[in-house]
């Protein structure tokens, strides 16, 4: 490599005993106390969010039937690919003090949401999930989909305010570098940086709260969208 590459020596020693396996295994412990003893209410509902899931995945059949089932309807592919996976990643995120990758999971899973109960409303003709979303995808003829008008239409089919004022809020805190660049600002400012400013996997403490509160908040916001996304279709 030249002198302006990065030098990276591969270890060929990273096993279970390596030093930052260790640390993560420590913060993943430690978080889980935190977690259990001091943010009850999101501990609680990441872990409803993730049985959830549980529940609305069951409906499949089991075996070579389970994938036919999965086809028919992009809710069910939203069930089964994204909301599954994605709510153990919340648990995992927060577990190793991961906290904006919390609220990018978040985000995944309302826009994953949106468009494939949109999807499923406006074509239910269509036999297969893919021709739904792929028929969804058609009306913007071509361009790159207006993520908020998706917003605005699955506000009006649920009959549900705050949609779209959740993911403005993911998206404008989380998602674009200035919001978290304003965060950061402001946690230095106010001498009460929390541990994710500086380092993943890390231990939460008291600075950690406002963040942890806004995650819950937020979290339980998202799943009252989901739950009645998911019923509205049963």
């Amino acid at each position: 490599m030249s002198n302006g590459d990065l030098n990276i020596k591969e270890d060929t020693g990273f096993t279970k005993n390596h030093p930052f396996i260790r640390l993560i295994v420590e913060s993943i412990q430690l978080n889980h106390e935190y977690l259990r003893d001091y943010s009850k209410n999101l501990y609680s509902r990441i872990v409803l969010l993730i049985n959830r899931a549980i529940d609305y995945s069951i409906q499949f059949p089991q075996g070579n039937d389970q994938i036919p089932e999965i086809m028919k309807s992009a809710k069910n592919h939203f069930i089964y690919f994204i909301l599954t996976p994605h709510s153990n990643a919340i648990y995992i995120d927060a577990l190793v003090g991961n906290i904006p990758s919390i609220f990018v999971e978040m985000r995944i899973i309302l826009e994953a949401l949106a468009e494939n109960y949109l999807a499923d409303k406006k074509y239910p003709h269509e036999v297969f999930f893919i021709q739904r979303l792929d028929n969804l995808r058609a009306e913007t003829k071509g361009k790159w989909p207006n993520i908020s008008d998706r917003m605005d239409q699955l506000e009006k089919s649920l009959k549900l305010r705050g949609i779209k004022t959740l993911w403005q809020r993911l998206s404008n805190e989380w998602i674009h570098p200035r919001g978290i660049m304003d965060q950061i600002i402001e946690g230095m400012s106010s001498l009460s940086m929390p541990a994710w400013f500086l380092a993943i996997p890390n231990t939460y403490s008291d600075t950690d709260t406002y963040y942890l509160r806004k995650c819950s908040r937020y979290l339980w916001e998202l799943m009252i969208i989901v739950d009645k996304a998911l019923e509205s279709e049963k």
